[in-house]
């Protein structure tokens, strides 16, 4: 035996405790412990074609956030217990939702990064602003100078990039649960096919329904920033001097819309994504769940969440409705 096909042994070294948990997504090992992730690729992975008879595992740390944050506990890993122990209607390909929803956390993950860095690069901006104001030049004919996000647009088209990818991560997720082959990422149809084929009692239909608007402001923020049109564009204003000489805030919109702070738009849109794909798997996993059995979704006790996992959502069988044979 070659010593590349041995069992794996490493120490992960680094971050706090002990290894939380682990999850292969595309041929890949995460490991997390609760304020780190790491990754590690074993020698097939590196060498398939085993040209290297030691070719060792890699291991290296891809992030500082871990199982203890909610999006990597709830969108991931809540995610694979759940694709685990339910049994589907159908033949479901498993491991390319887990892979949708691996994306989805990495991206939801930049989302929230972009907000913080942008949050304290406005705070430092604005703090001396509020204690001491801002200074005119000696002719009291100009602010120089004037408060400024360098490279504005750049930080909101890779916020909004992430942003739409979740939503077209979403949509993808549904076409492998419900066996459709929809436009990406075209709620609308989604909706409309679930009103068709579920009827608008069905979990799919609802979520689609109410969370339709805020997909379609993602959206129409992403698009129209990227491709903009004659009558249509995203406008993202930087600090702005208003005639009552207050200074505006950082703010965007799409034409014809109402101007909304950058800062709480993306705070808004962090929870949307975040609250959207983890509810979207729950309703579409129950919803596919096999008939012949009770499955029902229930929310972990506040004291029963592992604040190193905080999973908050699990799939059980509903054991009240049950039969069993009392005949022994």
């Amino acid at each position: 035996m070659m010593q590349r096909d041995k069992a794996g042994v490493f120490e992960v070294k680094g971050g706090t405790g002990e290894i939380t948990r682990m999850c292969v997504v595309d041929g890949c090992l995460e490991i997390y412990k609760i304020d780190k992730t790491f990754r590690a690729i074993s020698p097939d992975g590196m060498d398939p074609d085993k040209r290297n008879p030691n070719m060792p595992w890699v291991i290296s740390e891809h992030s500082d956030i871990g199982s203890a944050h909610p999006v990597v506990a709830r969108i991931l890993l809540q995610s694979e217990d759940i694709l685990k122990s339910t049994i589907f209607e159908r033949d479901i390909d498993k491991e390319s939702i887990l892979s949708i929803l691996h994306d989805s956390k990495e991206q939801i993950l930049i989302c929230e990064k972009v907000y913080g860095d942008l949050s304290e690069d406005m705070f430092k901006i604005e703090k001396p602003i509020k204690e001491n104001g801002v200074e005119m030049d000696e002719r009291m004919r100009s602010i120089n100078p004037f408060p400024k996000i360098v490279n504005l647009d750049e930080v909101c088209a890779r916020y909004l990039f992430s942003a739409k990818r979740v939503i077209h991560n979403c949509a993808r997720m549904v076409n492998i649960f419900y066996g459709t082959e929809i436009d990406l990422p075209r709620f609308d149809k989604i909706k409309n096919w679930a009103a068709r084929n579920l009827g608008e009692q069905s979990r799919l239909f609802q979520l689609s329904s109410t969370q339709e608007q805020e997909i379609v402001n993602v959206l129409d923020l992403r698009n129209y920033l990227e491709h903009p049109s004659k009558s249509k564009k995203t406008i993202i204003k930087n600090y702005t001097l208003l005639p009552n000489m207050s200074i505006n805030c950082p703010q965007w919109h799409v034409t014809g819309g109402d101007p909304e702070f950058i800062l709480d738009g993306m705070d808004r849109v962090n929870r949307f994504i975040f609250l959207f794909c983890e509810n979207l798997f729950l309703c579409s996993a129950l919803e596919n769940a096999s008939k012949n059995y009770p499955f029902v979704i229930y929310q972990e006790a506040d004291e029963k969440v592992d604040k190193k996992c905080p999973i908050l959502f699990r799939m059980s069988l509903d054991h009240s409705k049950l039969k069993f044979n009392d005949e022994q």
